[in-house]
């Protein structure tokens, strides 16, 4: 039920849009389109991807684990969290270049990376230990599965050291497109061709915020079919482990 009202709520809302478009003429408003609006977008995309994901992401765990973090962690990763949904909100308020949204996604990454590390490691690895003993002393291996399935395969996936690593290159390549050129170029030389180097960064800055927010919402995705999968089998079997 969960998944079917989530997909209708992302669903509808796209097939409305779509059948009261149909048929406008955006000719002209793509002919204009620019750096500018293609930095835009991609500021945009990349804080309602990241709040929605937020979201996402806790709702999948508040499923699967039996026990929360400490109180503690909960009030220090919920402070951090209000504090990175503040200081996006803030960040996208006032970055106005491409060059600036460059530098802000290396720091970004940087303290994603890091909290990352703290929350697999230091704040949710207890719950997930004490939840898993809970599911083996009760013979609820199925939600013993969604939980690895969350935090296993999801949160602590070697898939994720790929798309921090991938995402380091092409910021890297980013930045270095941003600040190599001498100060009042605008321009860059592809053989006979001139291209502004803000557009340029723009289009790399919005490629970049698809391929990664593609990349997460496609696990999230596969964690949700995991989930409903499990609940699915769990209702007409009996999960028993192979050893012990």
């Amino acid at each position: 039920m969960r998944l079917l009202v989530n997909g209708a709520g992302i669903s509808l809302p796209i097939v409305f849009a779509w059948l009261k478009l149909k048929g406008i003429d955006f000719s002209p408003f793509i002919n204009d389109i620019n750096s500018s609006f293609l930095f835009k977008v991609a500021m945009a995309f990349c804080y309602l991807c990241w709040v929605a994901g937020l979201i996402s992401d806790t709702s999948d765990q508040e499923l699967v684990f039996v026990f929360a973090p400490s109180w503690r962690h909960v009030a220090i990763g919920g402070t951090t969290a209000g504090v990175f949904i503040t200081t996006m909100f803030g960040v996208l308020c006032y970055v106005d270049t491409a060059r600036m949204f460059a530098v802000f996604l290396a720091v970004f990454l940087l303290l994603n990376v890091a909290t990352w590390i703290y929350l697999t490691k230091i704040v949710m690895l207890p719950a997930f230990e004490n939840s898993s003993h809970f599911y083996i002393k009760s013979k609820k291996f199925d939600k013993l599965e969604q939980l690895r399935l969350v935090f296993s395969w999801y949160l602590c996936g070697k898939w994720q050291i790929a798309r921090f690593f991938v995402a380091t290159l092409i910021i890297s390549a980013l930045n270095w497109l941003s600040f190599s050129y001498r100060s009042g170029e605008t321009t860059m030389h592809f053989g006979s061709y001139m291209i502004e180097i803000e557009l340029i960064t723009s289009v790399v800055i919005f490629l970049y915020v698809l391929i990664m927010e593609s990349w997460i919402w496609l696990m999230r995705l596969r964690v949700k079919i995991g989930i409903g999968i499990l609940d699915s089998v769990a209702k007409e079997y009996r999960l028993t482990p192979i050893h012990g």
